[in-house]
């Protein structure tokens, strides 16, 4: 009686593992035929679609955030690649001066020694072949993951800031600042908790490690002089976390909230004109006007390769979505005046075709602070 009990589940079972299988031939069939596809499942992907900027280009920035996934399985396609790629057709279309990485450059708790060659490789050879200056004395450990040739690589500097999960193990921020250029000569990250490197074209780059001021606020008492000596007139500001606030202190917490309130006084307080801050921690593409004081116009590019998130509830939005993707900052001269142009470009799933980017927001910003839709204006 027990055994004739037990065959109708046993029937169920046999049942269900039967569909079960089915479904899975089918998603394996439908996944082969997408990666044999020509361009599925992919990195490839075509130049940026939509209109390029109006007027003379004097100096050009990629910049995204939250990129370092870990995978566990090498034939898998990657956003990162993904994001990647789009940034090198971009460049390849018109060439760019740097590169800007928005910090969380690898999860989930940062570098480790015992596996820094792989990560760097996984992480930073492998997405930004194109970009990464493979001449450090190490290397030749990590140059099988570019597999772009030398002839087609444009080495830019690249300019990098830590994320929160940059620091969840001890070893990792001073792996990063002091180990990542042995393999990755133009990796530029700075031991300083605030540093300002001159790009050139009156553009200044101010970095800060917004990580080390989230807890303590009152460490960001050296930004105003950091500004300052900048020397302009174009001054932006990057760092992982976001000045702009949000509506509501669940969404980062009450540490978060006090940052975002005293980085937006100390811009003030500065009392010279930043007009740009460029940030990750967001997983999204959002421009923000953030409201005074601070600064005019603020773009999160943290769409670079992490899981994505919801839109969180910030105050001033005037783009956001929470789409793969990066950031391309110009510097455009224009009837004899000169705007800070900002462009998000969105890529399109790992799973489908690369396709080509597409351009999902575009604003400026004068000298002065003055904002404008540049597609709305079109």
């Amino acid at each position: 009686t027990h055994a004739d009990d037990t065959l109708p589940a046993m029937a169920r079972s046999s049942a269900f593992k039967r569909a079960s299988l089915g479904r899975t031939r089918w998603v394996l069939v439908l996944a082969l035929a997408a990666f044999l596809a020509p361009g599925g499942c992919s990195d490839r992907a075509g130049p940026p679609a939509g209109p390029d900027v109006e007027g003379e280009v004097r100096l050009s920035l990629l910049a995204l955030g939250d990129t370092g996934k870990r995978l566990r399985w090498g034939w898998m396609p990657s956003a990162q690649r993904r994001v990647g790629a789009a940034m090198e057709a971009a460049d390849r279309q018109r060439p760019v001066d740097a590169l800007l990485i928005l910090g969380d450059n690898f999860y989930p708790a940062g570098l480790q020694q015992a596996e820094l060659p792989l990560r760097v490789a996984m992480n930073l050879v492998r997405p930004y072949c194109r970009f990464v200056d493979l001449s450090g004395p190490r290397s030749e450990e990590v140059a099988d993951a570019c597999s772009t040739p030398p002839g087609e690589r444009h080495r830019i500097p690249i300019f990098a800031v830590l994320g929160n999960h940059d620091y969840r193990v001890p070893e990792s921020p001073k792996l990063q600042i002091e180990a990542v250029p042995d393999f990755v000569a133009n990796w530029n990250m700075s031991a300083k908790r605030i540093a300002v490197r001159e790009l050139g074209r009156g553009v200044s780059l101010v970095m800060l490690q917004s990580m080390e001021t989230v807890q303590k606020a009152r460490l960001l008492e050296d930004l105003p002089e950091a500004i300052r000596s900048a020397r302009g007139p174009w001054r932006i500001l990057i760092s992982h976390h976001p000045v702009a606030p949000t509506r509501s202190l669940e969404a980062h917490g009450r540490f978060e909230a006090r940052y975002m309130a005293e980085a937006r006084r100390r811009i003030a307080e500065a009392g010279v004109p930043l007009q740009l801050v460029a940030s990750g921690h967001h997983h999204s593409l959002q421009i923000i006007e953030p409201s005074p004081p601070g600064p005019p116009l603020q773009v999160v590019a943290g769409g670079g390769g992490g899981a994505l998130h919801p839109i969180y509830d910030v105050e001033d939005q005037l783009f956001s979505a929470s789409r793969y993707g990066f950031a391309r900052i110009d510097l455009v001269r224009r009837e004899g005046s000169e705007r800070l142009v900002v462009s998000l470009y969105a890529t399109r799933s790992a799973w489908l075709p690369a396709g080509r980017p597409s351009l999902a927001a575009r604003w400026s910003v004068a000298l002065d602070g003055t904002l404008r839709n540049e597609e709305a204006s079109r």
